[in-house]
């Protein structure tokens, strides 16, 4: 039985992170969309001004997101590239 056992979660992961950066970046159009659907004066006040503190944060937590995914689809290349190595090195 093998003493290391590496499945590709790195590369789901890397996918995942991709699908919800998309996701973050597409909630402005969410955003946009729920415009004045709140009834109240105040409850519509209050929902903008929610809305755009968020997109302040939103905005953060996107590039941080991406700069996560980039080290993710990384680690998950440099991993498969040393794997293949090894690979390669025991068929020698």
């Amino acid at each position: 039985m093998a003493d290391l056992v590496v499945t590709d979660d790195l590369e789901k992961l890397a996918d995942e992170l991709t699908a919800i950066v998309a996701a973050f970046k597409d909630a402005t159009a969410l955003e946009d969309r729920c415009d004045g659907v709140w009834g109240q004066h105040n409850a519509n006040l209050s929902m903008g001004d929610f809305a755009d503190n968020w997109q302040h944060r939103r905005k953060d937590l996107v590039k941080k997101l991406e700069e996560f995914q980039k080290d993710v689809q990384d680690l998950a290349a440099a991993w498969a590239d040393t794997d293949r190595q090894l690979a390669a090195s025991m068929g020698e």
